[in-house]
């Protein structure tokens, strides 16, 4: 069964750089966007799981606020079995 991950924006201001686009594969800790904040600091948006992305919610240059939905990713889960 496979579980859907939301990435959410950390903070208010610009979508900097889009690293991945729809139906590309991320792997752990993959940075996923860079986002200007309202302060021209950078902030780094990467999440800790394996998966595909299924869709993007923003492009470049858009401005974001602080819990939008910036993409969903379907995650991989593997069972991990041993013989």
């Amino acid at each position: 069964m496979s579980d859907y991950e939301w990435i959410l924006s950390p903070c208010q201001g610009f979508v900097e750089k889009i690293f991945i686009s729809e139906e590309s594969r991320i792997g752990k800790w993959d940075v996923l966007f860079k986002i200007r904040t309202d302060y021209g600091e950078i902030d780094v948006v990467s999440i800790d799981i394996n998966g595909c992305v299924q869709s993007l919610e923003v492009t470049q240059e858009e401005e974001v606020f602080k819990g939008m939905v910036l993409a969903y990713i379907k995650e991989d889960l593997v069972e991990n079995s041993k013989h």
